[in-house]
């Protein structure tokens, strides 16, 4: 089942907390937009043309970021890398590796990218797993693997949701936005907050699929 965000409803039930969410990113995202070259994250979505590849995984990476910032964990989790990407392309190395300069915590990130033929278990220590297009061909075998852990899986694929991913980019208008299947994070105990699943393109339930 597939629930679509409907522009006039959103605005009239959630303007109070969409204020405090872009008042909250416009402190971290004048950080990240030295680096990055983006602002407006979750409120502002950049339209994309044929030349700017590069900023929409930039743009990517910065979603990631907020993510790891807004999702909530168990008490009891104990994962030590930040972010994995599994199947890093060249073309993304720069952004991910310029974020790895950002901090969480008054630490610096902790970023792990792996190669698509890389072993599974170096997984395992990952709050943040972003499977890449690259390695879409392996997803259902990943995402199986990781169905008992803590950890947020991302996805920028066709049928990544339905795979049981938990969140996947999508294309919508040439713009970036992102799906959400809130019951597959919920199932390992994660807690993605109301203000950022109401600013999600869709929300997806396989419950009754």
């Amino acid at each position: 089942m597939i629930k679509k965000m409907h522009s006039p409803s959103f605005q009239k039930h959630a303007i109070s907390p969409l204020r405090r969410l872009r008042s909250y990113l416009e402190l971290s995202i004048k950080y990240i937009a030295i680096t990055f070259l983006v602002s407006g994250l979750f409120q502002n979505s950049f339209a994309l043309d044929a030349e700017s590849e590069q900023l929409e995984i930039k743009l990517k990476a910065a979603y990631l970021y907020n993510f790891l910032r807004f999702v909530e964990w168990p008490e009891n989790t104990k994962l030590t890398s930040d972010i994995c990407v599994y199947g890093i392309q060249e073309n993304y190395k720069s952004a991910f590796n310029s974020m790895a300069a950002l901090s969480k915590k008054s630490r610096k990130l902790n970023i792990k990218l792996l190669n698509v033929n890389d072993k599974l278990n170096n997984l395992n220590s990952c709050q943040i797993i972003f499977i890449t297009a690259k390695a879409d061909h392996k997803s259902k075998y990943i995402l199986d693997y990781l169905k008992d852990k803590n950890s947020l899986t991302i996805g920028e694929s066709p049928r990544f949701i339905q795979r049981g991913g938990m969140i996947n980019f999508i294309r919508v208008s040439d713009k970036v936005k992102f799906e959400i299947n809130d019951d597959a994070a919920k199932a390992v105990d994660l807690k993605i907050p109301s203000k950022v699943l109401r600013i999600a393109e869709r929300l997806v339930s396989l419950k009754n699929e």
